[in-house]
């Protein structure tokens, strides 16, 4: 099944502070609006400046919930105030 993986690591210390895991699966799943708004939620709730990721703002984001909806798999690393984000869809 296909799952979004969020882990947050401490900018400082690199250490893991958090690991998070939605399950998507296919988009004729009833759960997959439920986990799409989830997923939403998560990644546009980061503490990430989303006018300085790659000038585009929060095309990144976007762009990474267009993957998830058609189950593609990605990776991504974004950085925050505090912490870092690797996020990855498989």
């Amino acid at each position: 099944m296909y799952q979004i993986t969020v882990q947050t690591y401490n900018k400082k210390g690199k250490e893991m502070v958090d690991h998070i895991s939605i399950p998507v699966g296919d988009m004729d799943d009833p759960g997959f609006d439920d986990a799409m708004h989830r997923l939403t939620d998560l990644l546009f709730g980061l503490d990430v400046d989303y006018d300085d990721i790659e000038g585009d703002g929060d095309i990144v984001v976007d762009d990474m919930l267009i993957s998830a909806s058609e189950n593609e798999p990605f990776e991504k690393t974004l950085e925050g105030k505090k912490h870092i984000y690797k996020i990855c869809g498989k």
